[in-house]
């Protein structure tokens, strides 16, 4: 799903689809984010989860039973 995508470990990402709100008052909204590889705050914008798990070179383990 395209949104904002934050690595926060070696294996996870945040995700926001809109907007991130912060307690100190920081707002950080898709809008902002017009220039390709344009980070904020850690925040980068993809058009799906894929694509940033593939930037962040994470890889994603899925349960296996």
């Amino acid at each position: 799903m395209k949104g904002l995508y934050k690595k926060i470990s070696d294996t996870e990402l945040l995700f926001a689809q809109e907007e991130i709100i912060y307690p100190s008052g920081l707002n950080i909204h898709v809008a902002q984010f017009t220039e390709s590889n344009k980070e904020i705050n850690g925040w980068r914008l993809f058009e799906n989860r894929q694509e940033a798990l593939n930037y962040y070179d994470i890889n994603e383990i899925t349960d296996i039973r």
